[in-house]
């Protein structure tokens, strides 16, 4: 991965937290956009998230996500070579991802310093494999 980054080159996920919790399995909500009753259901099987739309109980849409954890992440990162500088939630760099944080937001570097770009000083502080959050 780190390979398809230009030198210096960072890569920005924002994802859905797999420590999240609660889980709420089967959960369904109803909502309206533009006059259309949009129907939300949710389910988690093991390390997937489902998720089925139904328009006006109509039409439908099904998406299915696998979740990972920031540990997860980090690890598989390190394998591809990159280096992460930075992992938050609610995009503030103050706050360290927990359970209770839907999403969550990791910055990967490819360690190749050509056109390095200047790093905050949160950013050179880096990610802790096993903490799931910036030290």
């Amino acid at each position: 991965m780190a390979s398809k980054l230009v030198p210096g080159g960072r890569l920005i996920l924002d994802v859905y937290n797999g420590d999240h919790s609660p889980r709420r399995d089967g959960a369904t909500r109803t909502t309206t956009r533009a006059g259309v009753v949009v129907e939300t259901t949710t389910s988690i099987r093991g390390d997937r998230l489902g998720v089925d739309l139904a328009y006006d109980g109509d039409t439908t849409d099904s998406f299915d996500w696998q979740l990972f954890t920031a540990d997860e992440l980090v690890d598989m990162a390190q394998r591809h070579d990159l280096e992460c500088l930075l992992s938050c939630t609610d995009f503030d760099e103050r706050r360290s991802i927990e359970p209770q944080s839907a999403s969550m937001q990791l910055v990967f570097d490819s360690g190749r310093t050509a056109r390095r770009r200047p790093a905050t000083p949160t950013m050179t502080e880096g990610c802790v494999a096993g903490s799931g959050h910036a030290r």
